[in-house]
């Protein structure tokens, strides 16, 4: 699993949140505010194997104000490009770097990192002659794909190898314009390799096409990721560090859309059940054993959770809502094969969850207030953070 900023496949399914799991815990140390240090209303984005969680608050004077917690109930604010304009923070990686977005002294939104001890924010410059960028993922590395864009809204996908200059990912020779190519996902490394890069290219048949692409000895080249046996169109959104892809093709015209886990070599194969039916799913993450977390659609046309191993088969474990609920969605999938997500209770409000085989979907809790919701899980799946009303109804940051 991967931090992504976007999910590219809602341009092929149903819209859904996310999430991810496996493992043998439950509930866990009750969830910890994080404070109001930055603002009233508050919401953890990101959170990191240590616990680190970074969100974003909206300040007395409604600008939002991104923050950090180091430890917990730590909020400090991070600074931005220019006082008074909106920053969020996205996501903290196990070193500490956080990515985000925040509005210059045009007015214009431009990616930036912000590196310990957070002095300053950095921007992720376009490539030269382009007027903005845009981050979709950064890997664990602290290097972030994107795009480039220019005064003609075209935009060209790029790799930041470093947070100074932006380097381009050509398409090639497969019949494809890289004009406005979008990477979805890169993944992590060890050592002196490059990540792989995912993403999806408009093919001029009104669909896109799903490619991989490898750095050698001239740099980045890309691959077309074959499309299953019979799919009319996929996407790739999610890659890890061995090399799998996950996505979601479509079959026919009266198909729902399944997932698809490509392996390292470029297999795919396709879930075509959960809990033995055929349904519509779509997945949501990936983990580092290519184990998916997911959404799908039941016979009463409820979004609920299932979890893959593809390892086992192609029908997946159907995740039931805690109790009371009909619906549930997910955030994440960490390493440890826990999945966190959000389910309705029997209240009609919301409560963070995490699912094991073992003991099956375990209520969170709240800050105090109604409803609460799970944002990110740490990669490792031992940290959750999200957002919770308190009494009072305002929303608090919560890590745990």
């Amino acid at each position: 699993m991967n931090f992504k900023v976007k999910n590219t496949l809602l341009a092929l399914c149903l819209a859904t949140s996310a999430s991810f799991g496996l493992v043998t815990s439950s509930a866990r140390a009750t969830l910890v505010d994080e404070g109001t240090l930055s603002g009233l209303q508050c919401s953890g984005s990101g959170v990191n194997n240590s616990g680190q969680v970074a969100g974003t608050c909206t300040n007395g004077v409604g600008v939002n104000v991104a923050f950090v917690a180091l430890t917990p109930g730590s909020e400090q604010s991070l600074p931005p490009l220019t006082t008074g304009r909106n920053c969020s923070a996205s996501i903290i990686l196990n070193n500490g770097i956080i990515e985000g977005s925040c509005v210059d002294a045009n007015a214009v939104p431009r990616p930036v990192v912000w590196l310990p001890p957070y002095s300053s924010a950095t921007i992720l410059p376009p490539l030269a002659g382009a007027i903005k960028s845009g981050t979709t993922a950064i890997n664990q590395n602290g290097v972030s794909v994107g795009v480039s864009i220019d005064s003609t809204a075209t935009a060209l996908p790029v790799i930041w190898l470093t947070n100074s200059a932006a380097t381009p990912l050509p398409v090639g020779l497969l019949g494809l314009a890289s004009t406005n190519c979008s990477p979805s996902d890169l993944s992590d490394t060890s050592g002196s390799a490059q990540p792989i890069v995912v993403g999806n290219c408009p093919n001029g048949s009104g669909t896109s096409t799903p490619l991989k692409w490898t750095s050698g000895l001239l740099g980045y080249s890309a691959a077309l990721l074959a499309l299953p046996s019979g799919a009319q169109a996929c996407a790739v959104s999610e890659v890890n560090q061995a090399g799998q892809a996950m996505g979601g093709c479509y079959f026919n015209a009266s198909s729902a859309p399944d997932t698809v886990q490509w392996s390292a070599s470029g297999v795919p194969t396709v879930l075509t059940t959960v809990a033995g039916s055929p349904v519509r799913n779509v997945g949501v993450d990936m983990n580092a054993s290519g184990q998916i977390a997911g959404i799908y659609l039941t016979s009463a046309d409820f979004r609920q959770p299932f979890f893959w191993d593809p390892t086992t088969g192609t029908n997946a474990t159907a995740i039931p809502p805690l109790s009371g609920g009909t619906r549930a969605s997910v955030s994440g999938i960490g390493d440890n094969g826990e999945v966190v997500g959000t389910s309705e209770v029997a209240s009609g409000d919301g409560h963070p969850y995490i699912w094991t085989s073992l003991a099956g979907t375990v209520d969170q809790g709240t800050l105090g207030g109604n409803n609460a919701g799970i944002s990110s899980v740490s990669k490792s799946g031992n940290h959750i953070t999200g957002t919770s009303e308190v009494v009072g109804q305002k929303s608090h940051a919560f890590e745990q």
